[in-house]
């Protein structure tokens, strides 16, 4: 037997019969913040996701623990002022209620819009411009198999021009109904029921301005051939393309240890979150093919 083999069943040994050891880890005190998350859209009425964070190992995970619903909510421009209130609608594919604010009066296309949050005696306040131009879907296809990061997938095929002149970040949404016959609908929900599939990946036109672009989406839920959806394009506002992109590299350096890990940028000073604008595309209806 040859040194190297030796050696090599010496060390196979060692790692087989190596001892294990718990250690215990002091953790340290966390401090909580406010999580925010209010995109604006013209022509509908504010929502408001208002919530805390936690710490990695918390076991506080329900959305009614996590929901913040005595804070004071508003939402100003020029023309007044909208007080939000929270409501809540019962989410079917996770099988539990969700809880948001809510405001009343629609947003305006043009207008500055400002945000502020009074909650156990702090105030939190961001700014964000309602000025966000909507891209035109020129077509929707589909691709049975595309690879990437995650390994190979079908995928919904969305072509577009660029809009020109001006810098744009992009986010996929598909709106469907989800039929009872479709095995992703857990046991808590009878069907059909509304599902929006919003892409994780927020794609930028950088050195593509004015030009056709092609993205190609993983459906998130399972379909049966013939089934329908609504397709749109969302154009996002810097600050909140900056936020979801952040969001997704994060989630991408949790999978893969290779990725360096990512900071979230956060507009609202002194808490977690994001307010922003986005502006819809048309949709266009878009039917499985298999």
């Amino acid at each position: 037997m040859t040194k190297i083999k030796i050696i090599t069943l010496m060390l196979a040994f060692l790692i087989l019969n190596s001892c294990e050891k718990n250690i215990n880890v002091t953790l340290k005190p966390y401090q909580s913040q406010l999580a925010v998350e209010c995109i604006l859209q013209p022509n509908h009425v504010p929502t408001l996701h208002l919530g805390k964070s936690v710490a990695f190992f918390d076991s506080l995970t329900k959305n009614l623990d996590l929901f913040v619903n005595d804070a004071l909510v508003t939402i100003s421009n020029v023309n007044g002022i909208d007080t939000l209130h929270t409501v809540s609608k019962y989410n079917y594919y996770q099988c539990r209620e969700e809880f948001f604010y809510q405001g009343r009066i629609p947003v305006l296309q043009g207008q500055s819009y400002h945000l502020k949050i009074e909650y156990n005696g702090n105030v939190y306040e961001a700014d964000t411009e309602m000025n966000i131009d909507a891209v035109q879907i020129d077509s929707i296809s589909y691709i049975a198999a595309f690879s990437d990061l995650y390994g190979e997938h079908e995928g919904v095929v969305v072509s577009f021009r660029d809009l020109p002149n001006e810098k744009n970040y992009y986010r996929y949404r598909m709106d469907r109904t989800l039929q009872s016959s479709n095995t992703d609908i857990p046991n808590c929900a009878n069907g059909p029921y509304f599902a929006s599939e919003i892409g994780r990946s927020v794609f930028f036109d950088k050195n593509t301005d004015g030009a056709p672009l092609t993205i190609v989406i993983e459906p998130a839920f399972q379909h049966q051939v013939g089934d329908t959806a609504l397709v749109f394009l969302e154009t996002l506002d810097a600050a909140s393309a900056r936020f979801f992109d952040d969001l997704d590299r994060q989630k991408s350096a949790k999978v893969n240890p290779f990725i360096e890990p990512v900071f979230i940028n956060s507009n609202i000073a002194g808490a977690f979150g994001i307010f922003g604008a986005s502006n819809d595309s048309r949709p266009i209806r878009f039917t499985y093919p298999e």
